[in-house]
Formats: C-alpha cells, sequence, structure tokens
C-alpha cells in the first residue's frame, strides 16, 4: 500500500461521466461503495508515541483496503488532531488524474453500483428532462 496525503489524491478537477464509468470497471465492489457513500471508519490500531501523542489508524469497514492514520495530541481531557490525515489505498484504488468524483460522476457511479443488484433499465431521456423527477 502506499501511503499518499489528502491533497496528493484530490486533484483540482471533477471526474465526467465517462471517466468515472472507466474507471468503476477496475474498482472491487466495496471500492465502488466507498466512491458512493464514502468511507465507513472503523477503529483499527491505536498506541502512544515517544513524544506522548498518540496515532490511530482507522481501517474502512466495507473492505476496500483503505486506511486513515492520524496524530493525536493530548491536551486536558481532549485529543486534538495535528495536521492532516494520512491514507494508504490497495493498489488500483487511486486512478492517476481522474479528479474528484461528484454530481453526474456519482450519478454513473451509483448506476454501475445499483445494478449489481438489481437490473437496472437503461433510460433514454436526457438529464434535463429526468431532472424534475430526481429524488436526490
Amino acid at each position: 500500500m502506499a501511503t499518499v496525503t489528502r491533497a496528493e489524491t484530490q486533484p483540482s478537477l471533477w471526474a465526467d461521466e465517462a471517466e468515472v464509468a472507466e474507471a468503476a470497471k477496475s474498482w472491487k465492489p466495496a471500492s465502488q461503495d466507498c466512491r458512493e457513500f464514502r468511507h465507513a471508519w472503523e477503529r483499527y490500531t491505536a498506541s502512544i508515541a515517544q513524544d506522548g501523542s498518540v496515532e490511530r489508524t482507522l481501517q474502512c469497514g466495507r473492505n476496500c483496503g483503505t486506511l486513515r492514520s492520524e496524530t493525536l495530541h493530548i491536551i486536558g481531557e481532549r485529543l486534538v488532531r495535528v495536521g492532516s490525515p494520512r491514507y494508504s489505498y490497495e493498489e488500483g484504488y487511486l486512478i492517476p488524474g481522474l479528479g474528484r468524483i461528484g454530481g453526474e460522476g456519482l450519478e454513473v457511479l451509483r448506476f454501475i453500483a445499483m445494478s449489481r443488484e438489481i437490473n437496472l433499465p437503461r433510460a433514454k431521456a436526457s438529464r434535463s428532462k429526468a431532472a424534475g423527477k430526481r429524488a436526490d
């Protein structure tokens, strides 16, 4: 697994529908679910470092293989996060240059994920015609 920071994984551009559809072909179902619903974090490990800070790692409960590590400082009876979380992803989870998935890209991913559960018909209506009946 490669450890990367959030800034390294979030290009400034959003992925378009075709890019998401192509990238989703290489993702296992758990990875598709995490991209649609976001990660479902669970406690994994925690320890006290030599400097007295707390190092905590969370794992995704959907089995996409993502780990999130963070450093926390003890201040009184509070734990304060220091810096940004660090992420480790399974090979193939990140697609270089893909961009963030939102809007229409997320709608495509939702269709792909739901198609694993039920046989969805492919509608011929344009997005603008269907927009009035959407229930996001």
